[in-house]
């Protein structure tokens, strides 16, 4: 699995990096910072899927790029077309729509659930706008909150751990191996890149871990043979129906720091039949453990998307 191309955003790696090295105190993960909101937020580089045809060859691309990533595992050809034509149909680009999104967050160290609400609109221009606060972000940042962010690649499909978990006549689950010690090899690739970022002008400001430096923590941290990710495809209409992107397969230890007994990711899929396509309706985080200093911990959040509308006719963006 190539894990850092399919990553969670970096903010929810931050605070998984933070819960879990942490010797005192315990962060909330499911209230993780949002992408910054600006008045001015840039216009990003993409391209329009504007019609059915430049629709289905993007999706024709990506089923070709599955079935190529899939040969090399040892499924058997039903399952690796099964699986190809589920992932072909999962992501289009970023439509322009209007949905709602609902965020409730809850952990040990907050006496009270945290909820909120707010509506957002995709415009052409490439910009998320907040309807209820009158604020805009860029494509990528917008991408990460939103129901339409591509989790599921092909490169992902390339691991000869995949294979079927279970199955019944309705549905099929797949399961792969997640190697966490690949985000600190792969992110050598980004040092350079880091390194010629200007330095902030008050050295004394917190300006948090660097992308490259929370991929070495992660890969430091979760290593290999920790994790598994799940595909569960419907079989009826070949699609797929959850996605679990990171889920701990047994206890976590740090001696003497902290354990973690669950750490999950979870994606649900639906179809939007204004949108031609499917989207997430529901996404979920839930963690508990204990840490030194803290006692026992728990962080979860769920991030629900309704009244989810494409414009007519339909044009998804798709980023450059």
């Amino acid at each position: 699995m190539n894990l850092t191309a399919k990553l969670p955003p970096t903010n929810w790696i931050g605070s998984i990096v933070a819960s879990c090295a942490l010797a005192c105190s315990v962060g909330v993960l499911g209230n993780e910072e949002q992408p910054t909101q600006t008045e001015d937020a840039s216009v990003e580089p993409f391209t329009f899927l504007d019609s059915v045809e430049t629709r289905n060859a993007f999706r024709e691309e990506r089923h070709e790029q599955a079935v190529e990533a899939l040969a090399t595992t040892s499924l058997s050809q039903e399952h690796q077309e099964l699986l190809a034509n589920a992932v072909g149909k999962m992501y289009l680009g970023i439509p322009v729509s209007s949905y709602t999104a609902t965020e409730r967050g809850e952990s040990s160290d907050e006496d009270e659930p945290t909820e909120s609400k707010n509506t957002w609109s995709i415009r052409e221009t490439g910009q998320f706008h907040n309807a209820n606060e009158s604020t805009v972000q860029g494509l990528r940042a917008g991408a990460q909150n939103s129901p339409f962010h591509d989790l599921l690649g092909a490169e992902m499909l390339r691991d000869e751990s995949l294979k079927v978990l279970n199955e019944s006549d309705s549905e099929i689950t797949f399961v792969l191996d997640m190697d966490m010690s690949i985000a600190e090899e792969g992110s050598e690739q980004e040092e350079s890149h880091d390194e010629t970022q200007a330095e902030p002008e008050n050295e004394s400001e917190d300006v948090g871990l660097s992308d490259l430096e929370e991929f070495r923590q992660m890969g430091d941290m979760f290593g290999k043979g920790n994790f598994v990710s799940e595909i569960t495809v419907d079989k009826l209409d070949e699609s797929v129906a959850s996605l679990v992107l990171m889920k701990l397969q047994k206890p976590l230890r740090r001696r003497f720091l902290f354990k973690i007994t669950t750490l999950e990711m979870v994606f649900h899929f639906s179809y939007v039949e204004s949108c031609d396509g499917y989207a997430v309706e529901r996404q979920t985080f839930d963690m508990e453990g204990s840490a030194l200093g803290a006692g026992k911990f728990f962080a979860a959040s769920t991030l629900t998307f309704t009244d989810v509308a494409c414009e007519k006719p339909v044009r998804y963006l798709l980023p450059d």
